[in-house]
């Protein structure tokens, strides 16, 4: 029999950015629809990393997250130091360290049997250097991607959270192997399936939210937001500037990341946009795949939407040298682009017909293989 709901351990799901609150929410749409199957319940903790409300709030309540039972505010402390004259920019361990600090206090107070950090964030490695210290088992979702010199911060938490976590949820056999490379125990290592894939099976058909902009059909669709292509002025100028070529000639649509957004307005674009492009505020996930379902070709810095891509089969460029999802790339065809290259890169994408990449573990039964891992090994 199973046992009630209030007698069950206590098992915490963190997130904080957009991508992470999507990945929790497919694992936790899992659980509530089996709950009683399970010997634990699953507790939210969002650490604020992204406190705007169009990459956090809007995204949960899209995905019917309920509020979390606690938020760590990580978020409104960092930005208030970004506008204090007095201090230096924001470095990677300052967020690890903030958000290690806030997620103690809760520790200390209500352990859980168990946290779950996901995917290659600051904030995820500041909840297992807590959990660790703590002695509280700590499971790794997404373990095992590596892109070697590309996205420095996020490969070095990939490669910390991959060394200190108890438990390693791989995606695939690719992640697999490159823990085994790493000297990690096997026996700490799951292979379960990649939880976006369950996401968008389960939310990306949705009903759209009514918005008050109307977006053309068929659109090149653009997405940027990792620092490798916003920090250097010079880098990102030359972005815009191949996407105002490649919109001469195609109708562009660019849902902003609130970071990108604030860019814009120091840009070569600071003065207009020009025409035949479309910015929007950050997307709600349904929106965003509707979008995404419509649009002709993806430019794209994101290794998620690079992986909606290829299960869809949809023509994509990724603007950066190399990637930690080089299955999808591969079996896809996609192509990896510098600014310098993106006209050429993106009439040649145009030219593709790519087929749908569906290997075994993207069968949206990823969360089923996360909670049954759970319990075989804590319960």
């Amino acid at each position: 029999m199973p046992r009630d709901l209030a007698d069950k351990n206590i098992i915490d799901l963190v997130f904080g950015t957009r991508p992470n609150i999507i990945k929790a929410a497919g694992l936790y749409a899992a659980w509530r629809e089996t709950t009683h199957d399970w010997p634990f319940s699953l507790r939210l903790i969002d650490t604020g990393q992204h406190w705007d409300d169009t990459l956090s709030h809007n995204q949960r309540i899209a995905l019917g997250l309920p509020e979390p039972a606690c938020n760590l505010g990580v978020g409104p402390m960092l930005e208030k130091q970004r506008h204090s004259s007095n201090t230096p920019p924001v470095e990677r361990e300052t967020v690890i360290v903030r958000t290690q600090d806030a997620y103690e206090h809760i520790l200390q107070t209500a352990a859980p049997s168990a946290s779950i950090a996901i995917g290659d964030v600051n904030g995820s490695v500041g909840i297992a250097r807590a959990a660790v210290k703590h002695l509280i088992p700590v499971f790794h979702l997404e373990a095992g991607l590596r892109g070697g010199s590309d996205a420095i911060a996020e490969e070095a938490n990939r490669h910390e959270l991959d060394h200190i976590c108890t438990y390693l949820w791989a995606p695939d056999d690719t992640a697999y192997a490159n823990l085994q490379a790493e000297n990690i125990s096997t026996a700490h290592i799951t292979i379960t399936g990649n939880i976006m894939i369950d996401a968008l099976r389960r939310f990306s058909s949705t009903k759209p939210q009514q918005t008050s902009y109307i977006l053309p059909r068929e659109p090149v669709l653009v997405t940027l937001h990792r620092v490798e292509n916003l920090a250097n002025p010079t880098r990102f100028d030359e972005i815009l500037t191949t996407i105002s070529q490649i919109a001469q000639d195609h109708r562009v649509v660019w849902p902003l990341h609130p970071r990108t957004r604030s860019l814009l307005e120091q840009s070569v674009w600071s003065n207009e946009t020009p025409g035949n492009i479309c910015l929007v505020p950050a997307l709600a996930y349904p929106d965003f795949m509707t979008l995404l379902r419509q649009a002709k070709l993806i430019i794209t810095d994101s290794g998620g939407i690079l992986e909606e891509c290829a299960y869809l089969g949809k023509r994509t460029v990724i603007l950066r040298p190399r990637t930690e999802r080089p299955h999808a790339m591969a079996h896809c065809g996609f192509c990896h682009s510098e600014p310098a290259d993106l006209i050429k890169q993106a009439n040649l994408a145009l030219q593709s017909h790519p087929t749908p990449f569906r290997p075994p573990g993207w069968d949206g039964n990823t969360g089923l293989r996360m909670l049954q891992d759970i319990t075989s090994r804590l319960f």
